[in-house]
């Protein structure tokens, strides 16, 4: 029986650990996104990150790091502005309406009244599988909230 508890204890453990790697990954993103400098007339509204499975099917975790900023600029700009500041090896999104992108269970800002000024900047990362997969990327996959 004290084995049983071992185990199982091992069991929580190992699977704690993963949800807290998977949460740390989507936070580096959304601070990188956050703490990118803002194009001029763009204010940084609200943050966040988000990891688990928000878009498409099947199984695998994704990470994503979001910001709402409130701009005048029109999107390519934004796109050219942000595509110049974040990672090339990450995906970047900027689009009107966060609803593009997730459906409304999924959505990471809720609170917000849109005036045609709203954009959605989002920087997402998808965990790699099979043969680029390590054994840390099989690990966190473990993670319920990729399935």
């Amino acid at each position: 029986m004290k084995k049983a508890l071992i185990a199982l204890l091992l069991i929580a453990a190992l699977y704690a650990g993963i949800v807290v790697s998977n949460n740390r990954i989507a936070e580096d993103l959304r601070k990188q996104v956050a703490g990118c400098m803002l194009p001029p007339g763009t204010e940084l509204v609200d943050s966040a990150a988000a990891a688990g499975k928000m878009e498409g099917n099947g199984n695998g975790m994704q990470y994503y790091g979001a910001a709402l900023i409130h701009s005048d600029l029109d999107e390519g700009p934004l796109r050219t502005w942000y595509e110049a500041q974040l990672p090339k090896e990450e995906y970047i999104w900027v689009t009107r309406r966060e609803s593009e992108l997730f459906d409304s269970s999924t959505r990471l800002f809720k609170d917000y009244e849109d005036d045609g000024h709203y954009w959605f900047v989002m920087l997402s990362r998808y965990n790699p599988i099979g043969k680029d997969a390590t054994l840390l990327d099989g690990l966190r996959d473990i993670d319920i909230r990729g399935h």
